[in-house]
């Protein structure tokens, strides 16, 4: 078995609102950051896991955000997996 680690990031859809990313945007603009014409929201799961191959390791990742760490209705998600030795 190898060492794989991974960080899966979770976003809202585009279509999706997000009030948490507006209520931010407005506050920055507040504050004079007129730059920022808008921010969404989301989060990031590192994850550590052994598998006996990177495929194998990306197969339960893709599986873990589906099931787990995702609403797919309102939310997508994209994972970058490497080996480690962790």
């Amino acid at each position: 078995m190898r060492n794989f680690k991974a960080t899966v990031k979770v976003r809202k859809k585009a279509t999706v609102a997000d009030p948490e990313g507006k209520t931010i945007s407005e506050a920055l603009v507040r504050l004079g950051y007129d730059q920022v014409k808008k921010i969404r929201t989301g989060k990031v799961f590192h994850v550590e896991l052994t598998a006996e191959n990177l495929d194998s390791a990306k197969k339960t990742v893709d599986k873990i955000s589906k099931d787990i760490l995702t609403n797919p209705i309102i939310e997508i998600y994209e994972f970058e997996i490497e080996e480690c030795e962790c």
